[in-house]
């Protein structure tokens, strides 16, 4: 088998026995470049990531190559803290709509939707740590999510009473702030790598 990294070949030893070894060893050399992986190519295919552990086990003898591209970790960390960017924008609008359902009485919906948006402010939250890693600027984890934790308690508590008011004001007086405090906590970032 042979790797390609971004077109410049790279060793494989006796230890890349199955395609994830392969996988590991192309993101070590990038690693080794402060490069990231954007995309892994197994004999012309692209491996969508939610794949690779599939194709992960496979006996990399049953291959001829695997290519690899990449880009600078300061390049995919900013990708990713832009999209982050734009995810919170949409997410406070989520919380707007969180909101109005709340205020017209309507704790189910509001409830269905919040728990929607904290779903991605979780992903958003991995991300941004990721992005942290990848550019060594700080960011404070605890700092972000604490916040926003005591906000979901508060309004799993406005839940078990069956409390609308309770939880829009759950909703409006914390986790908003808490949101958009991670939102400048995230342009922080992004300044600090320009």
């Amino acid at each position: 088998m042979r790797l390609h990294l971004d077109g410049t070949e790279v060793k494989c030893d006796a230890e890349c026995a199955s395609l994830e070894d392969a996988f590991v060893r192309l993101e070590a050399a990038a690693g080794e470049r402060h490069r990231v992986i954007q995309e892994f190519r197994l004999d012309g295919e692209t491996v969508r990531p939610e794949d690779r552990a599939t194709v992960g086990n496979r006996p990399a003898a049953e291959y001829d190559r695997v290519d690899a591209k990449s880009l600078p970790a300061a390049k995919a960390a900013e990708n990713i803290l832009a999209g982050v960017s734009s995810s919170i924008a949409d997410a406070r609008d989520a919380l707007g709509r969180t909101a109005e359902k709340l205020r017209s009485g309507d704790l189910a919906g509001g409830l269905r939707l919040v728990n929607s948006v904290m779903e991605g402010v979780n992903v958003l939250l991995q991300g941004t740590a990721n992005a942290a890693v990848l550019t060594g600027r700080p960011f404070d984890t605890k700092a972000v999510t604490d916040p926003i934790v005591s906000s979901m308690h508060a309004l799993q508590d406005a839940a078990g009473a069956n409390d609308a008011f309770a939880a829009l004001d759950a909703v409006e007086g914390e986790l908003l702030p808490a949101v958009e405090a991670f939102a400048s906590a995230v342009d922080a970032m992004r300044q600090s790598g320009a």
